[in-house]
């Protein structure tokens, strides 16, 4: 049934997914992926009561089940329910659910505060569950993008060296060693801030050219031109980037980057009328 669902999605073949799985979930309504793959399918059609009431389903017949309690937080978060997912959150707790998936239903708990722009409770919150082990990809990546835009160098020193000493996702090492280098300069530790620097765009160009789809690749290479101040570089990849990406404002977005770095402010506007026409909605 999984298998068959899965080709339907692909296939992009919605209605018979959600078919395929309806009839796995009365008939074994143990599985947990049909409530996983159903909420989800009926979160992306934008349909918040389908999605919560097959939740809700499972609940009834599992009340125990922290992975459903889990998913339930999920279809909240997908539609910004930010009271929703502070109620469920306290409820989980005092029904001793939480603790079974503590980072994932951590993360979507900071999500809520990051949205509301109370950052340090989002910390506290994926602090706590992290106990000081910054093994959750998830987790270390977002404390890493809050830590860097609000100025703890420190802390980004020290999730970014956790990472350094792990098995994780190129994506993930990649942001580390740039938020390091970042933190470092930052530090005023200007010589080993550029030294990793120059290291990343000799590093990521021979990543990018064994993998060629590995965005962030491409990404954190021509940050760390930027920051180098080699902007002939760092234009370089940003209009490949924009060949390659043609559906998205990056490239264009990056080359806005660049040229305010330059302060070029002729370029910027030129630039700012291109990612309008490719994202509308996007906000510089």
């Amino acid at each position: 049934y999984l298998e068959k669902a899965d080709i339907f999605i692909k296939q992009n073949e919605v209605d018979e997914a959600i078919e395929t799985l309806t009839e796995l979930n009365q008939l074994m309504p143990e599985v947990y992926a049909a409530y996983d793959m159903l909420s989800q399918i009926y979160a992306i059609k934008g349909d918040y009561k389908k999605a919560l009431d097959i939740v809700e389903k499972g609940i009834k017949k599992y009340p125990e089940d922290g992975n459903l309690a889990y998913l339930k937080l999920k279809v909240y978060d997908s539609f910004e329910k930010n009271e929703e997912i502070i109620e469920y959150a306290k409820k989980m707790k005092e029904q001793k659910l939480y603790d079974e998936q503590v980072e994932d239903n951590s993360i979507i708990l900071a999500n809520v505060y990051l949205r509301k722009n109370e950052i340090q409770k989002a910390i506290d919150i994926l602090e706590e569950a992290a106990d000081g082990k910054y093994d959750n990809e998830n987790i270390a990546n977002v404390l890493l993008t809050i830590y860097i835009k609000y100025g703890n160098f420190k802390k980004v020193i020290e999730i970014s060296e956790y990472i350094f000493k792990n098995e994780v996702t190129l994506f993930t090492m990649a942001s580390a060693r740039f938020y390091h280098a970042k933190a470092l300069k930052e530090l005023d530790e200007v010589e080993r801030a550029t030294e990793e620097f120059k290291e990343m765009t000799k590093e990521f160009r021979r990543m990018t050219i064994i993998e060629p789809s590995f965005y962030e690749g491409y990404m954190y290479r021509l940050l760390s031109h930027n920051e180098l101040k080699e902007y002939d570089e760092a234009l370089e990849i940003s209009e490949y980037m924009a060949d390659l990406f043609p559906e998205r404002a990056d490239g264009y977005i990056f080359k806005y980057i660049i040229y305010k770095d330059m302060g070029d402010k002729a370029k910027m506007e030129e630039i700012e009328k291109k990612i309008k026409e490719v994202d509308p909605e996007f906000i510089l």
